[in-house]
């Protein structure tokens, strides 16, 4: 079924690159899915560390491959902004985990955290970013 639905898309893709490009993201699903679903429980924690740098590459990597336009002009493009929102929300979501993980190993007599701060530069971006 796989490979008769490559075929399938050999056939009508327009560009080459495209054919080469859906090869490599049908290959990184399979490879991530095997190798997400078969960790053990106790080393869930690392796995989170790996797999938040490896959808920072895909971030960036997504990034570079938008083309600077306000709307995607190709299916690359579409394909580069989804990789980033999908990478994106990864990232935001392994971090809320690691940090209620982390916080499950707190004394009561640790000292109070301010992570409230950290919003302060978040929207100073956001800001700067919205005026450019």
């Amino acid at each position: 079924m796989g490979l008769s639905s490559f075929i399938g898309i050999a056939c009508v893709c327009p560009d080459p690159t495209f054919l080469g490009m859906v090869t490599t993201f049908s290959l990184a699903v399979i490879a991530g899915y095997q190798s997400v679903w078969s960790v053990k429980p106790a080393l869930h924690t690392p796995l989170m560390a790996v797999t938040n740098a490896i959808s920072g590459l895909t971030a960036a990597g997504g990034l570079l491959c938008l083309g600077g336009g306000m709307l995607p002009h190709s299916a690359a493009q579409v394909l580069a902004a989804s990789a980033v929102l999908v990478s994106s929300v990864n990232i935001a979501g392994g971090f809320l985990i690691s940090q209620r993980m982390l916080d499950m190993f707190k004394r009561p007599t640790d000292p109070k955290e301010y992570n409230y701060l950290y919003q302060g530069s978040g929207i100073a971006m956001l800001a700067s970013l919205i005026a450019a």
